[in-house]
């Protein structure tokens, strides 16, 4: 769910419209680890942004918390292919949009 626009939910509408709700599908790209941090770039099939983000793998080894340049990201492993994957941001972001969402994201090998 979308108030406003960013570059993965283009559109002319301000933070003050109705909500938009839109699928799209991400790419998340793990550059590296090091212990329980991780880091790489995300992208959707509507933005070719490459946006940096940073991860924290907690002490039990399935919760993940992260931010990239304008959110946040809160994952939880549920096996070793698949993971949900919660993110916000709020109307403080360089884009002045809203965001919050949850699915699923799958490994590809």
């Amino acid at each position: 769910m979308v108030f406003g626009n960013n570059p993965h939910h283009p559109g002319s509408q301000t933070t003050d419209s109705q909500a938009r709700i839109r699928d799209y599908e991400f790419t998340y790209t793990v550059e590296g680890q090091e212990g329980r941090l991780a880091w790489g770039r995300n992208s959707s099939i509507v933005a070719a942004t490459r946006e940096p983000f940073a991860w924290a793998i907690a002490a039990d080894g399935r919760t993940i918390v992260g931010s990239d340049t304008d959110g946040s990201y809160f994952l939880t492993v549920q096996s070793a292919d698949l993971m949900e994957l919660c993110y916000t941001h709020s109307g403080l972001s360089p884009s002045k949009s809203i965001v919050a969402t949850c699915g699923m994201i799958t490994r590809k090998r």
